[in-house]
């Protein structure tokens, strides 16, 4: 561990420094591969293309169609391929990046303590029933503790040793309020699980009760949950087809129980026998998304709790970020990718400054 080197005022730095590099070879790697303007070219002989289609289409010119549509396609497979190659290249310079640089040089972890969540009904696990799918632990805070927000990360993971959910829950030290602590939640799935039916797990945390003082015990429960269904349907449709066949529907406000991209979520419970399912619309990049879960916990689910000690990295901006309607970036991975994302923005303009210079004094 190398988290010594740094410490939480001066390690934005060491995470802005790593953003440019990463933003500088990104930007230099989609101006050069296949060719420097390679893409941007494509991009404009497809657009062509396309048009002469349209043309010979309603012209009725089916051999020129016939010919333009197989040289689009090929324009599109060059493309695609290109695109490919870019995304493994970033995927192996970000993962590596964040999955081992990052963990071995941030502050603020030294200090934080792991917590065991077992359905046992132990009451020194803080477990009020055994197998009733809510997993439960305790911690007894410190008499002389940190005083402020800390949060308290559950983590999913199967027998064999695979992250399959994360979901983070608010403890409030003696003071603090939401605003300063980022609740994340997230959904692992890997890119073949859904060729190979694997249905994606997700966590609902809970604690029971937010406000402490020190010496005070936290308990926090956890219940897994399996993604079953979803759909682009309207929620209101599944709802209203449960109803029809006389399902008791009670609504319940959550925020965030999967990964997907809103900061809150309307959820509504219904019972089936002795099973409990939860439907969630999600907002994503493709528009609404309706998502059913059950209670479920893979055989064998390992869960476990770790408290920041109200120590943890993060970078307050001047103002919100638009639409994520966020403030305080936490965690070396968020503080990263914006940082990333200004640095490249900076550089394309200072690049394209300079190229216009360049031209107007050669």
């Amino acid at each position: 561990m190398f988290c010594l080197l740094f410490d939480l005022q001066n390690f934005w730095l060491f995470v802005l420094a790593v953003a440019a590099i990463y933003a500088v070879i990104v930007n230099f790697i989609q101006n050069n591969i296949g060719g420097k303007g390679r893409m941007k070219a494509l991009q404009k002989e497809m657009t062509e293309v396309q048009k002469k289609m349209l043309d010979a289409a309603k012209s009725g010119r089916d051999p020129e169609y016939k010919e333009q549509t197989e040289r689009y396609n090929k324009l599109t497979f060059e493309l695609v391929g290109m695109q490919l190659q870019m995304t493994a290249i970033f995927l192996l310079l970000y993962y590596p990046t964040v999955a081992l640089l990052f963990p071995a040089f941030e502050p603020g972890m030294e200090d934080d303590v792991r917590v065991g969540l077992y359905d046992d009904g132990l009451a020194s696990h803080c477990d009020a029933l055994p197998g009733d799918g809510i997993f439960s632990g305790c911690y007894p805070l410190p008499p002389d503790g940190v005083k402020g927000a800390w949060v308290a990360s559950v983590n999913l993971n199967s027998s064999e040793g695979y992250h399959l959910a994360r979901q983070d829950a608010a403890i409030y030290y003696q003071w603090g309020k939401p605003e300063d602590v980022w609740l994340q939640s997230v959904s692992v799935t890997g890119f073949l699980d859904s060729f190979s039916g694997k249905k994606p797990y997700s966590l609902n945390v809970t604690t029971d009760k937010t406000e402490y003082s020190g010496g005070q015990a936290v308990a926090v429960f956890a219940r897994p949950m399996q993604r079953v269904f979803s759909s682009q349907s309207n929620l209101n449709e599944i709802v209203r087809s449960f109803r029809e066949n006389k399902v008791e529907i009670a609504d319940k406000e959550i925020s965030e129980i999967s990964g997907f991209i809103l900061s809150e979520s309307s959820q509504k419970t219904m019972a089936i026998g002795n099973q409990t399912y939860h439907l969630a619309k999600h907002g994503t990049l493709f528009g609404d998304e309706a998502v059913v879960w059950v209670n479920n916990a893979p055989q064998g689910a390992i869960l476990e709790a770790t408290f920041n000690s109200g120590t943890f990295f993060h970078v307050d901006l001047p103002f919100p970020l638009p639409l994520l309607n966020i403030r305080r970036i936490i965690g070396s991975n968020g503080v990263f990718i914006f940082f990333a994302f200004v640095s490249g923005i900076a550089y394309s303009v200072t690049r394209s400054a300079l190229g216009r210079i360049w031209t107007k004094f050669r």
